[in-house]
């Protein structure tokens, strides 16, 4: 009995730090905050505020591209090609988190991600 008092104890305190996260995950994306990992493509954490993402104009346009492209050509891999036979590359740099570099060219993975990104 003391023990199923106990994992009751400790269920009800998993759950109450998980509301508490998600609680404050939503209020910081109210505010416009980032809640932290690697800076997506695009984009540099601001220097002088804390939690704020600065929109790199040159990446930026690389987006723009990525996007226009992928309309015209309908599938990841084929605008994956082509942005990497134009000659469009992403900086190999990784802000903010994570382990890796990126590759520095277009494959479905991160052309993916950069274009799921919100």
């Amino acid at each position: 009995m003391v023990l199923y008092t106990i994992a009751n104890i400790a269920r009800f305190e998993r759950k109450q730090v998980s509301e508490r996260v998600r609680a404050n995950m939503n209020a910081r994306a109210r505010r416009g905050l980032y809640h932290g990992g690697p800076v997506p493509f695009g984009y540099t954490a601001d220097k002088e505020k804390s939690g704020y993402l600065v929109v790199v104009d040159d990446e930026a346009d690389v987006v723009r591209v990525a996007y226009d492209t992928f309309l015209s050509e309908g599938t990841l891999l084929k605008t994956a090609q082509t942005l990497n036979h134009r000659g469009y590359r992403l900086t190999k740099r990784m802000e903010g988190g994570g382990h890796g570099v990126r590759l520095g060219i277009f494959t479905v993975d991160n052309l993916r991600r950069i274009l799921r990104q919100k």
